[in-house]
């Protein structure tokens, strides 16, 4: 019939688009919650990529979203058993605009120019576990100011790039451990323990290496550009802002069952007397 042909030709037509690509690359997601610890449950693509070129674009992704929801909604990409994504996948914010949660799980990327993250600017979690990462770039982190936590375990880490963590106020959690220039396993939650981290980053991981971030344009007392210092200006407000909005909440609490107790009391008084 005439709706089956018309059928077969859409098909044939998407295969070509997608196999005439110079760089494609396609996702089959499976969506449900997953836990990204310290961010708690998020609405998540689990996917496992194919057919793989070099310089790898996500031309489609596909799967069927849980009722209610759509890719909007998405604020976790999980990308799992891929060896041979050598290279990061560009343009997932075209489809997942609003991803807070990363994974690249025993993967193959090698390189990274600093520039991947840039997509992302809610990004608070990135986990690049068992992939063959030899050098991490000092600028990775700078478009993603409200990082809690990051993992480069079991990578081939030799160079780690100045600043790297020096801007996230909000680091919780850095793994490093079996990597050839730094085992560490460790928690950064404090800031002496975050010092201690990027210190001996820099003393066992040094690189060379000119980045974008050493560029003439920033103030060197902060060691950030006038538009990062606003940015963090920005976030350090929102996060004042709110947590005097939970603390007002919290002293209404206490107010309210203050008031109880005090209504109680009286009652109890008045009984006796």
């Amino acid at each position: 019939s005439m709706t089956v042909k018309s059928a077969k030709m859409k098909i044939l037509i998407f295969l070509f688009a997608i196999f005439s690509s110079t760089s494609a690359l396609i996702f089959n997601c499976t969506y449900s919650y997953t836990t990204f610890s310290p961010i708690n449950s998020k609405y998540t693509c689990t996917t496992t990529p194919y057919d793989y070129e070099k310089n790898q674009k996500i031309v489609a992704i596909n799967g069927v979203e849980t009722i209610a929801r759509n890719s909007s909604h998405v604020e976790g990409f999980y990308i799992k058993n891929c060896a041979h994504l050598f290279n990061f996948p560009h343009g997932i914010s075209n489809f997942f605009p609003n991803l807070i949660a990363l994974t690249l799980y025993q993967c193959g990327l090698t390189t990274l120019n600093g520039r991947e993250l840039e997509e992302f600017p809610n990004l608070e979690y990135f986990n690049a576990y068992n992939n063959k990462i030899v050098r991490i770039p000092g600028n990775l982190f700078k478009p993603t100011l409200r990082m809690r936590y990051i993992s480069f375990e079991s990578n081939q880490v030799k160079h780690v790039g100045d600043n790297l963590l020096e801007r996230l106020l909000f680091l919780e959690y850095v793994y490093f451990s079996y990597n050839p220039c730094y085992n560490n396993y460790n928690m950064a939650s404090s800031a002496s323990t975050l010092t201690d981290v990027i210190g001996k980053l820099r003393l066992y991981c040094p690189d060379n290496t000119t980045d974008h971030e050493n560029s003439n344009d920033k103030d060197n007392s902060m060691g950030c550009t006038i538009k990062e210092q606003s940015k963090f200006l920005e976030l350090m407000n929102t996060e004042m802002s709110l947590r005097i909005e939970q603390m007002s909440l919290k002293l209404d609490e206490v107010s309210k069952e203050n008031a109880v107790i005090s209504e109680m009391l009286e009652k109890v008084l008045a009984s006796v007397s």
